[in-house]
Order: C-alpha cells, then sequence, then structure tokens
C-alpha cells in the first residue's frame, strides 16, 4: 500500500514538472532569458559604474602621490610644468590648458608645506614679512604682490592658532600694530574666519572704546564692512 501511495506521489511530481516544463517553453523560454538579459545588462551597469568610481579613486590617490613625492623632493616648476605636458606655456595658453589646476594644487600643496616648516619653527608674522621681502617692496605696490599673498596665507595659518588655543600655553606670540598692509591681511582673515567682534577689537588693541570711536577706525571699520557685523 504505501509502495502504491509513493508511486502515485511520483507520478504527480512527474506531471507537474511536465505542465510547468510546457509553460515556460511556450511563453517562454524567453521569458527567463529576458528576466537574464535584464540582470546581465543590470549587473553590467553596476559593474561598469563601481570601475569607473574606482578609476576616479585610484586617479585620486595617484595625483595625491605625485603631489606628494614632487612637493617632499622640493621639485622646481620647470620639472613639474615638463611631468604634466605644460612646459613652454605662458598666459592664456597656461591657464586654459586642462592640466592647469593640477600645477595649481601643486604650487598650494608646496605653499603649505613651507608654511608649515615656518610656524613650526616659530617664525612670527613679522619675520614671515621680513622672510618674503615685503619690507623691501613700495606700501603702494605690496598688497598687488604674489608674496602679500602668500603673507596673508601665513597669517591664516598664524591667527588660527592663536584664536584656537587663545590664552593657553600653546598661544603663539600675538604681534600688535605694524603697516596698514600687515593689518589688512589680518583684517581680511578674520572677517572670512568671521571672528566675532570681541576678539578683533582685543587684536586692534581697540578695548573699551565707545562705538563712534571704534567706527573712526579704519581696520575696525573695514571688518565691519566685510562681515556686514555691527560695531
Amino acid at each position: 500500500m504505501q509502495c502504491c501511495q509513493f508511486l502515485l506521489v511520483t507520478l504527480f511530481a512527474i506531471l507537474a514538472s511536465s505542465t510547468i516544463s510546457a509553460d515556460t517553453s511556450r511563453d517562454g523560454h524567453d521569458g527567463v532569458s529576458r528576466g537574464a538579459g535584464l540582470q546581465r545588462f543590470s549587473n553590467s551597469g553596476r559593474l561598469t559604474k563601481e570601475k569607473r568610481e574606482e578609476r576616479g579613486i585610484f586617479s585620486g590617490i595617484k595625483n595625491w602621490a605625485k603631489m606628494k613625492y614632487w612637493v617632499g623632493l622640493e621639485k622646481s616648476d620647470k620639472y613639474v610644468m615638463e611631468k604634466l605636458g605644460l612646459h613652454g606655456l605662458q598666459g592664456q595658453a597656461l591657464r586654459t590648458h586642462p592640466k592647469y589646476k593640477t600645477l595649481e594644487k601643486f604650487w598650494y600643496k608646496r605653499e603649505s608645506s613651507e608654511l608649515d616648516d615656518w610656524f613650526n619653527e616659530g617664525l612670527t608674522l613679522y619675520g614671515a614679512w621680513t622672510r618674503l621681502k615685503l619690507d623691501k617692496v613700495p606700501s603702494a605696490q605690496v598688497m598687488k604682490t604674489n608674496e602679500y599673498k602668500t603673507y596673508v596665507h601665513y597669517v591664516k595659518k598664524y591667527d588660527s592658532m592663536v584664536y584656537d588655543f587663545k590664552n593657553s600655553i600653546f598661544q603663539p606670540l600675538i604681534e600688535f600694530g605694524g603697516t596698514d598692509a600687515e593689518i589688512f591681511a589680518k583684517v581680511q582673515v578674520w572677517a572670512a574666519a568671521n571672528r566675532p567682534r570681541w576678539y578683533v577689537k582685543e587684536m586692534l588693541e581697540l578695548d573699551g572704546l565707545s562705538k563712534s570711536e571704534l567706527v573712526a577706525d579704519k581696520f575696525y571699520k573695514k571688518f565691519l564692512d566685510l562681515t556686514g557685523k555691527k560695531p
């Protein structure tokens, strides 16, 4: 009896399997292949995207390593420009070249590395001013020079340490006063960093002044103009 039941179950299973096969072949095997095709297309699209992302990542790592290498070995502009295929280009032809942005990144990283070295050796803001020979440039021209831009970048680095470590043992030496160009560099940095008014007044030695006296100070007024703050 059990044997008969087993045979009947097996027979029904075979018949069911045949029915499914017949339905599939009518409709199709092409229903299966269509699904598989869509799956393959989906996987292919995903893999292509992943490959593009990987290439972008590896390209970024490669460029980062290249920059690190060039800056670390103090490679010259001429060397880097030759490597980037920019040798001999000037003016508009240089600035519009696709690799010009890479050259700018190299300049930025090299400058950042140099400014880090200056700070680590304890170079003051006035020390940076004289090292860049800005004390030798006529006051009417000094703010138009590339060296002045470098000075502003050093002020930014230096001021961030002063502000972040104010009144602590890690605070760098604070220098007050200076030429108009030196102080305007600080004002630019304070405005860009949105420093609070109390900090700017302290740095300009204006504590205790009335509002009218504060506004009369050209440096503090410039800070207010740049930030839209009230006195």
